[in-house]
């Protein structure tokens, strides 16, 4: 998690549970730049938002908290002109705000007031290819007791072959309908990357976010570093795991 460190799992927004059961300390959410500052976009890509914690007297994004990443008010500052950008939603709470079709070689992704979220460099290489599609052995859920992860719940977790690619940024479930419903963050070398998980009391998620259920059939896929999609993988069942 350690490119989340300021972002709520991609897919939740996460508040950690206070050590007794009085009121959750609910931080101001929004709309939020994953993408590093002064990161290279490969040719396709873009700026990738998600729902996160925003603190400190910033700019008017902390002053107005969004249940949506799509932000219609802001633009891209392409050479001497604000270009709107195209935005395609990737997942509940995921969302990548394309460059503009231009020959310029930098960009600054900034609010409605003008204040800079995050400033980006067109990789000069036009012809990068995507990643593979994840190659999967299988999908479990974990079902703990209620003496457990404070009430009790499930993981929803995919098993891959081999650990995440390089320039993986986090896994997209698909759902029985083709849908994207949920995603997770891989961890470094692990072949296993949990997509869904039942929140504590102080957590919420991120609107749309649905469960992968045993039983149900599932596809996913990788979204790069640059906001690119992979293929989906090809389809696994959820079926009960017990805890390791």
């Amino acid at each position: 998690m350690s490119r989340l460190t300021l972002l709520v799992a991609v897919a939740a927004v996460l508040v950690a549970p206070p050590v007794d059961a009085g009121p959750c300390a609910v931080p101001t959410i929004g709309a939020v730049s994953a993408t590093k500052p002064n990161a290279v976009v490969q040719d396709g890509g873009g700026v990738i938002v998600t729902l996160g914690r925003v603190d400190g007297p910033s700019d008017e994004v902390v002053r107005a908290p969004v249940s949506d990443v799509s932000r219609d008010d802001w633009r891209f500052v392409d050479g001497g002109k604000l270009v709107k950008p195209t935005i395609d939603k990737i997942a509940p709470g995921l969302a990548v705000y394309r460059l503009p079709d231009s020959k310029s070689t930098s960009y600054v992704l900034e609010t409605a007031k003008h204040t800079k979220i995050v400033s980006v460099k067109r990789a000069l290489d036009r012809g990068t290819t995507v990643l593979p599609a994840p190659v999967v052995v299988g999908g479990g859920q974990v079902d703990f007791p209620p003496m457990q992860r404070g009430g009790g719940g499930s993981v929803v977790t995919v098993h891959l072959v081999a650990p995440a690619p390089k320039g993986a940024f986090v896994l997209i479930a698909y759902g029985p309908d083709g849908v994207a419903r949920s995603s997770g963050t891989p961890e470094p070398g692990s072949k296993d990357v949990s997509i869904w998980h039942t929140r504590d009391r102080c957590e919420t998620e991120a609107p749309g976010t649905l469960p992968s259920s045993i039983g149900e059939k599932i596809t996913v896929a990788w979204l790069d570093e640059s906001g690119r999609l992979s293929a989906k993988s090809a389809p696994i069942e959820i079926k009960p795991e017990k805890q390791k």
